[in-house]
């Protein structure tokens, strides 16, 4: 099998595996428990829980849940709320997730049934209509990070510029829907003091910065009471947050939430998470482990003569990557088609424009980016976390890519000194064994010592014409131009490795 077949195989197999994901997503869908209650109205409510720490199988729900509501005119999404929060990035993950579901136009509803803390807070605002029930409580939005040992304090040298990311959020996301941004500050940042004052006979809700402006001025304040005083995180009551207009509405229960919505009678579906969407925790998290590994076995097969396992398992290891991101709600058409472009752009550069460059570099961007978008729920920024997750998600991938080199080239070293393993995968034999075109010429004959000349230039891989056979072929690392005498030096499995030759001399003729 020639490096060509073997590339267009492992193409083949890329193009099959990942074509796939959306048809295996949709699958992954049609677990769901339809809610008792009265039916036969024609409305339609798909409640989505978001229940105990923010987790990627949310977002998988979410996805899943907008889906089912785009298909089915009119419906409206329903979030019940109860959490304690969770880490930064999978609570932007979420309440972008529901701010890409309201802009499908799809009505979203919020419903804090207990607790919305944390990072609940964020989700809470992101749906267009929010309600509470009687004993909810919701605020002390305290910025954390996921660490390996779970839930981690934000770093000192970085917990101002996330509180300015949070502060701005928030505040976009509140105004967004008519609830008091002012609000949405204090319960992220303990500096944010809040009073309820009256000015001129009208009660407002300041902090205590646009209030030392009104003394500034002149103006006559009166403070009536203070809602969150400095060095203190806010955290509200549902009447509190009723009276302060940060909730559109208390309700007991589901019922009386769909009461108040007029959606009463309509026919409710709560979905619960596939076993798909369970997985997807563990594949987010195994995910810089699966683009590593893929990285080494892909480098691993293009040492290993014809097509092999690794070069599967380097394959599965990409489209299992996407898979995960794809169910969360990340990754999407367009990562697909990144990826997949890349693919072909490399396959280009190897066999069709060997030395360009042009494609191998436009291959790589496009598979790099590919892969950076199936980790984040949008493309462009629009938010300042947006810029926050978009850093660590390239900071993330340069750290996998310095270990997948340092893993590369541990293998190079050390691996061909192994028995076995050595001759299997990167060593080989440095004398041709017979029956492989690769090996020898149409009469059997090695081609090890055979000269020729280059074909394309090599750089260091290309085409060499060596006796009338035209091979793919690589030098040890040398440049070497079109037309430049070649020598074979090594001829092991598919790897054809010269170095630059001699002119072959002239036979001198004439008349005798």
């Amino acid at each position: 099998m020639t490096l060509a077949r073997r590339f267009r195989g492992a193409i083949g197999i890329g193009w099959g595996g990942l074509l796939l994901l959306p048809i295996l997503g949709r699958g992954a869908t049609t677990a769901q428990i339809p809610a008792e209650g009265p039916q036969g109205s024609g409305k339609r409510v798909i409640v989505v829980p978001v229940e105990g720490p923010l987790e990627a199988t949310m977002l998988a729900l979410l996805k899943r849940g907008g889906d089912r509501a785009k298909a089915s005119p009119g419906a409206t999404l329903l979030v019940e709320i109860d959490t304690e929060g969770g880490a930064v990035e999978r609570m932007w993950e979420i309440a972008r997730a529901i701010d890409h579901v309201r802009e499908r136009d799809i009505p979203t509803v919020g419903f804090v049934r207990h607790r919305a803390w944390s990072a609940g807070v964020l989700v809470a605002l992101a749906c267009g209509r929010l309600y509470a029930s009687t004993t909810a409580s919701l605020g002390a939005a305290t910025p954390v990070v996921q660490g390996p040992g779970g839930i981690l304090p934000v770093d000192e040298d970085l917990k101002p510029k996330i509180l300015s990311a949070f502060r701005a959020d928030f505040r976009a996301f509140a105004e967004a829907h008519g609830r008091n941004p002012r609000i949405a500050e204090a319960m992220v940042d303990p500096d944010v003091e809040l009073k309820e004052i009256s000015v001129a006979g009208e009660r407002r809700i300041l902090r205590g910065d646009e209030i030392d402006d009104l003394y500034a001025r002149g103006e006559r304040v009166e403070i009536l009471r203070t809602i969150s005083p400095r060095e203190s995180l806010l955290s509200l009551t549902a009447r509190e947050a009723l009276e302060f207009e940060f909730v559109d509405g208390v309700a007991e229960d589901r019922d009386e939430v769909l009461q108040l919505l007029g959606l009463h009678g309509a026919t409710v579906e709560v979905l619960v998470p596939t076993w798909s969407e369970q997985f997807v925790q563990v594949l987010r998290r195994i995910g810089p482990v699966l683009f590593i590994a893929g990285c080494i076995l892909a480098y691993v097969e293009m040492k290993m003569p014809g097509f092999g396992i690794p070069g599967i398992l380097a394959v599965a290891s990409f489209a299992v990557l996407l898979f995960g991101n794809y169910l969360a709600g990340l990754a999407d058409v367009l990562e697909i088609v990144l990826v997949l472009g890349g693919m072909v752009l490399l396959a280009l550069e190897i066999f069709a424009f060997p030395g360009t460059l042009f494609f191998g570099i436009l291959g790589v961007a496009s598979l790099m980016a590919g892969i950076l978008l199936s980790f984040q729920n949008f493309v462009l920024p629009q938010y300042p976390m947006d810029w926050i997750v978009l850093r660590q998600n390239v900071l993330s991938i340069v750290l996998w890519i310095v270990a997948v080199i340092a893993g590369a080239w541990l293998l190079s070293r050390y691996l061909p000194h192994l028995p076995v393993l050595g001759r299997m995968v990167l060593g080989g034999p440095t004398q041709p064994m017979r029956g492989g075109a690769a090996m020898v010429d149409a009469l059997g004959t090695p081609l090890v010592g055979r000269r020729g000349r280059a074909v394309t230039d090599l750089r260091p891989a290309g085409k060499v014409e060596v006796e009338g056979q035209l091979l793919d072929a690589q030098t040890e690392g040398e440049f070497l131009a079109e037309g430049t005498p070649v020598r074979v030096i090594e001829s092991a499995g598919n790897r054809i490795v010269v170095g630059r030759g001699e002119e072959e001399p002239r036979e001198e003729g004439g008349a005798s």
